[in-house]
This record gives structure tokens, sequence and C-alpha cells, in this order.
């Protein structure tokens, strides 16, 4: 049980984490935020002069302390654990490693796919939660393994998950109670859609 509350853990970080790198890009689009756009003030920004793995870790655990409570994390984005960031790499380079095996051709027409499934219902679709639709089912499939089509994967649980994801992540920046039936619901709805995980 514990396995699988860690597998979901990771699976659930890695979608939260590309569908906030879709929105940002769209947001920052739409918004003209501030970008570093030069290599050495990324690589600062990212990796800061005298700075320990330990610093870093603790840092982004200390930004994410609510995330723990939202999604019941246990992983290297709410540890300063140096073991717990080496585990939790480790399982996510294995996880890339393995989609990495399939030609980018792949994920091109699985992502083509995607958006073809995500358009079947897009005048009920805000951008946003097409974009999530669409990153849901290529993630799922492209990177997951999940031996379905995109089309197959059920269209309601897609967008609870989506939704939820969101719905947790910004009530974790809040000082507000998250309510407890999002989470469940999350859980429920991802091992509908990626079984046997």
């Amino acid at each position: 049980m514990a396995i699988l509350s860690e597998t979901l853990s990771t699976l659930t970080i890695i979608v939260v984490l590309a569908l906030l790198t879709l929105w940002r890009e769209f947001h920052r689009y739409y918004h003209r935020l501030v970008v570093h756009q030069s290599l050495p003030k990324i690589q600062r920004l990212l990796n800061p002069p005298r700075t320990s793995i330990r610093d870093l870790l603790e840092a982004r655990a200390i930004s994410n302390e609510r995330l723990k409570r939202a999604f019941a994390l246990t992983n290297t984005f709410v540890s300063s654990d140096i073991s717990v960031h080496t585990a939790f790499v480790g399982r996510a380079t294995k996880l890339l490693k393995a989609a990495m095996t399939r030609e980018w051709g792949i994920f091109l027409d699985l992502s083509i796919a995607s958006v073809a499934a995500a358009l079947q219902n897009a005048e009920k679709l805000s951008f946003d939660v097409f974009v999530q639709d669409v990153t849901m089912r290529t993630v799922i499939v492209g990177l997951l393994g999940v031996d379905l089509s995109v089309e197959d994967l059920d269209a309601d649980d897609i967008r609870i998950v989506a939704s939820h994801i969101t719905s947790l992540w910004s009530l974790s920046k809040k000082p507000g109670p998250i309510s407890p039936t999002y989470l469940p619901e999350l859980n429920y709805r991802l091992r509908r859609l990626i079984p046997d995980h």
C-alpha cells in the first residue's frame, strides 16, 4: 500500500508539474511576465552559487509545506531529506527513461490525437481546461505508458483529475482549510485512468 501511495504521489506530482508548466506558459504569454533571457541568469536562479543541495531542498520543502496536506505528499517536493530526493529522482529517471525508449514522433502523434480527443468536447471547454485535457491524455499514455489510446481515456475522469489537481494546488497556496473531498476523489479518478501503476 505504501508503494502504491508513493507511486500515486509521484504520478500526481508529475502531472501537476506538466499542467503547471503549460499553464505558466499560457499565463506568461498573455500577461507578459518577466522572463530570464540569458543562460547565466537562469543557471543562477536554478543553482544559486555557494548553496548546497540540502539548502535547496530545504528551501523548496518550506515553500511547499502546504502541498503535504493538500496532496498527502512525502516526496522530494516537500522533504529536505537527501535520501528522499535521491529515491524520487531515481524513480522519475526510470519512468522518463522508459518513456524515452519511444521515438519523439510517437509523442507528436499522441499529442495530435489528444488534441483531437479534447476537441470532441471543445465547445464545452475553456482554453485552460482544453490544455489540461490534452496534457493529461498525452502524459497518461505517452509518459506513464497506460495501454489505452488517448481517445479511450474517460473525458470526465480526465477533467476531474485536472480540475482537482489545479484546485488542490491553488488551495495549498492559501491559508484556509482544504476540502477533504478533493484528494480521495482525485485518487479514485487517477486509479480509473491509471489502473496498473
